[in-house]
């Protein structure tokens, strides 16, 4: 759900969420027609992360795949 800590609509990742988040087993990101992108995170049911959010105890780096 959207409330006061997380800003709605396509907000290209920044700070946190771009080094942390993104590349997070737990998040993903959604990219809209316009190239906007918003990441959203599976421990917070799907809502987008927090913009102001600076350390999750949760974080986990997505396997890399093999070449």
């Amino acid at each position: 759900m959207l409330d006061k800590y997380h800003k709605p609509g396509w907000q290209t990742p920044t700070g946190f969420a771009l080094t942390h988040c993104r590349p997070c087993k737990y998040g993903w990101t959604r990219t809209s027609t316009g190239g906007g992108a918003l990441t959203v995170c599976l421990l917070d049911h799907g809502d987008p992360v927090m913009a102001d959010m600076k350390d999750c105890d949760r974080y986990e780096l997505k396997p890399v795949p093999e070449a």
